[in-house]
């Protein structure tokens, strides 16, 4: 009787398992519509609409200081970026003294939800707008260690990259932001790349809808001394509706055992110091995308009519008497 009584029970546990498995496990493949955004993002060509959500409180949000909207557009070797005014003005509390500048914060909160353009990258230059001002910097330039700090140049760069969840899609593309693996200054050895890695797929309920989440794992690769390694450094997850339409994408730094002040050296202490007392996933990134399309809006590229474009902070007189030279005029 009790060893009846046992296989019942066992099979019961058994047939309980495999359900409560098959809730979760939708698939050990990619969701169907997976291919078709990576070959978006692929092209060249195309567009993202997106905007940041906080998590549980306590989101870090690399290059994104503040909650809002942003779209970007890329074509070719131009890509630019859009951004409401909360964006903005996250992005430039430490404009430079100039009041032509300084009245942009006004203007963008002012001015509150509606798109405006934020950096443009185009002819190895970056272009960061003020309204209807902008400064400019070549790629060269900013590589100059005189580079003034207060005009977040880093931070432009930054506003043209596509978010982290994406690289999911695209682990070595150069317009994927790295900003939260510490970018391409880690030092693991003269050849490193990035691998993505599929770890399967489960339904989850995230913000009162029922989703498809595809979970990915970014590796780096890397050679010391002659030798392969790999790294865990995040994980992706990419959120479907039931229409198959990509709704949200999170990414959390992996911080193996206690080694987070090595692997990410070039980040802030405090930073690295948070991901050490918070391992193995402690700083996030969660967004949610409004559109993901090869579709550009017209006229994308093009400068505000009137536009005035000054000269990037090179310490000379004119940066001194807050009068930047005039190098463009739109």
């Amino acid at each position: 009787m009790k060893r009846k009584t046992c296989r019942i029970l066992s099979s019961m546990f058994m047939v309980a398992f495999f359900i409560i498995v098959n809730s979760l496990l939708v698939s050990a493949t990619e969701h169907t519509n997976a291919d078709m955004y990576r070959k978006i993002l692929s092209s060249g060509k195309f567009c993202i609409e997106y905007e940041l959500i906080p998590y549980d409180g306590n989101v870090f949000m690399g290059s994104l200081r503040t909650n809002g909207k942003r779209l970007l557009a890329f074509d070719g070797d131009k890509r630019i970026s859009y951004a409401t005014g909360a964006f903005h003005v996250g992005n430039r509390m430490a404009m430079r003294n100039n009041g032509k500048f300084k009245d942009w914060q006004k203007e963008a909160m002012r001015r509150g939800d509606t798109f405006m353009p934020e950096v443009m990258y185009q002819n190895k230059k970056y272009y960061q707008f003020f309204g209807k001002h902008a400064i400019v910097a070549s790629e060269e330039e900013l590589e100059s260690d005189t580079v003034n700090s207060h005009e977040m140049w880093n931070m432009a760069k930054e506003a043209v990259l596509i978010p982290e969840a994406l690289s999911a899609f695209l682990p070595n593309s150069h317009l994927v932001s790295k900003f939260m693996v510490g970018g391409d200054d880690i030092n693991f050895g003269v050849q490193s790349q990035y691998s993505s890695v599929y770890e399967g797929s489960k339904k989850e309920s995230l913000l009162g809808e029922e989703l498809t989440c595809d979970e990915y794992k970014i590796k780096l690769i890397f050679t010391v001394n002659g030798e392969n390694q790999t790294r865990d450094m995040k994980i992706c997850k990419l959120y479907y509706d039931l229409n198959g339409v990509l709704k949200y994408g999170e990414t959390m730094i992996v911080v193996a055992n206690d080694d987070a002040t090595t692997i990410y050296g070039s980040l802030p202490r405090g930073m690295a110091q948070s991901m050490k007392k918070h391992s193995p996933s402690s700083l996030r990134q969660f967004v949610r995308f409004e559109k993901i399309s090869n579709s550009l809006p017209e006229h994308i590229f093009a400068f505000p009519k009137g536009c005035k474009v000054y000269s990037m902070d090179k310490g000379n007189m004119n940066d001194v008497l807050g009068e930047p030279v005039l190098v463009e005029r739109y």
